[in-house]
Order: C-alpha cells, then structure tokens, then sequence
C-alpha cells in the first residue's frame, strides 16, 4: 500500500498521522495499526509505542488471510486508523498492523471516481492505461460489487425465503378459509337457532372463531421455537450479528393470528348475517 490508501478509501485516522513520503523512515520503522489491534493489545498510549519482531509475527499484515512477518525493524506506531472489514461480515475484525510498500511492484490499483462521471473517466484510465502499458487488457472492477458478492448467497436465500413465506401464507388462509366453510356449514342450524334467540353478529362471530383461535395459538407456540432455532442457527455463521429476540417471532405470529383472524372473522360474519328462517330449514 502506499501514501493515499487510507484516503482513497475514506479511513478515518482516529489518532496520530499517516504515512508521508516526508518522513523517511516511515518505509522502514513505522507502522499504523487499527482500534481492534489497540483493544486487544490494551496499549493506554499507543503511539510511538515500539512492537517487538515477535508480537509483529502474531498479527495480520493487510491483504492477507495468514500472520505474516514484516521486514522491518523496531517498528513504531505513528498512528490508528478505524476498523475496516478486510472480509465479509462472517469474520470478526481481526487486529491489523499496516506498514509502508510504496516502492514495491502493485498488482491492483484503487481509484475513487465520481458515479455522475463513471463512463468519462474509464475512459480516461484506459486510454492512460495503454499508453503506459501497451496492448496489455485494461481490467477493472468496481469494488462495491466485490462486496456484494460476499453476500450473494444470503440474498439468494432471503429472496427464497420472503416468497416461500408468502406462499406458506396463502396456503395457510386457503386452509383456513376451507375449515371455516365446513364449520359454518356443520353449525348451519345452531347458528339459525341463535340467531331466532337472540344472539348478535358479534355473539356469532366470536363463536365460530373461537375454536380456530386455539388452534392458531397452538400453532405459533409450537412453531416458534423452531422458527427461533433456525435462525440462531443461520446467525451463528456471522461475527456480527443481531439478536433474534422473541419480539420478533411474536411480531410474527401477530400477522399470522389477524391474517386468519381475519380471514375466519369474514366468513363468520356472512353466516352471522344470514336470514335464521333459510339457516332453520337447511337440512
């Protein structure tokens, strides 16, 4: 990496300074670390702080997935930067120790352009880019799309969720719907019989939810504890993550409950309304 990395990619330096090809010894005896590597170190005052060959050989250095050994020698902090993922959100942020390669060969280049000029100033590098460098292809990706491909697999999933869910939704009521029918049918003359003695809408209504309300209840208190051990399962892959609290399958179960409440409470009320002579002569 070399002096505009940390502004190119808009890291915030929390403490201390950057590199800068003022300072010559910045290639070779200083180095930048991150907030995660100042907690776990427990460092007070980490700047001009001098990290021994063997505490370096414990950390990563950017770039890399394994610890490294860095060239250099009595190295010391110049300055903190702010946590930044060098992986996807799976992984927890790793304590990071930076140091100066300025000079060496660079195998990618980052550049910060402006959306509103995107196709200008591709072009632009590209023409930069075979003058410089001949008929070799001029490649480029962007690098938010890089890290949406770390999460593909997980929109994938979501994606396949949501309208499983819908469709487990509409089922569901389509079943209910159907149970309520035969119900209402079942209790035709009950239903006329109370109707002549009295009994309002809403008595009727709530009598022929009643029973569907239980089942309902029933339903959610055995699903969600399986709901519950799915998603911590699913949540366990991830470092970061929320916690799935019961507010949010009792959120859950509250849509599911007026969904069919509503759905049973439709029929129930067309039966309700129903002329009692017509409900006494059903046979």
């Amino acid at each position: 990496m070399d002096y505009d990395f940390f502004d190119t990619l808009g890291i915030v330096l929390l403490a201390g300074r950057n590199f800068s090809p003022d300072f010559g010894t910045d290639a070779k005896q200083a180095v930048l670390v991150n907030k995660t590597f100042v907690e776990r170190s427990q460092l007070e005052q980490p700047l001009d702080t001098t990290l021994p060959i063997s505490q370096m050989m414990a950390y990563f250095t950017l770039g890399d997935s394994i610890p490294k050994v860095l060239a250099i020698k009595d190295p010391k902090i110049i300055g903190v930067v702010d946590d930044f993922h060098l992986q996807s959100l799976h992984y927890a942020l790793p304590p990071v120790v930076i140091f100066l390669d300025a000079a060496s060969r660079a195998d990618d280049f980052l550049v910060r352009i402006r959306p509103e000029r995107l196709s200008e100033t591709l072009a632009f590098m590209a023409e930069k880019w075979q003058s410089i460098a001949g008929d070799a292809p001029f490649d480029y990706v962007f690098l938010d799309e890089n890290f949406d491909r770390l999460y593909r697999e997980e929109e994938r999933w979501g994606t396949i969720v949501q309208y499983a869910s819908f469709f487990a939704l509409f089922v569901a009521c389509l079943g209910v719907l159907g149970l309520t029918s035969l119900a209402i049918t079942r209790r035709t003359k009950e239903i006329g019989i109370r109707k002549v003695l009295g009994a309002s809408n809403h008595h009727i209504v709530a009598l022929l939810s009643r029973e569907f309300v239980i089942l309902i209840l029933i339903a959610n208190l055995i699903a969600w504890p399986i709901a519950h051990y799915g998603v911590e399962h699913w949540l366990r892959d991830f470092a970061y993550r929320i916690d799935a609290g019961m507010g949010l399958f009792l959120l859950g179960g509250l849509l599911v409950f007026l969904t069919a409440l509503l759905t049973i409470g439709i029929q129930a009320l067309k039966a309700a309304q129903r002329n009692p002579v017509h409900a006494l002569r059903y046979e």
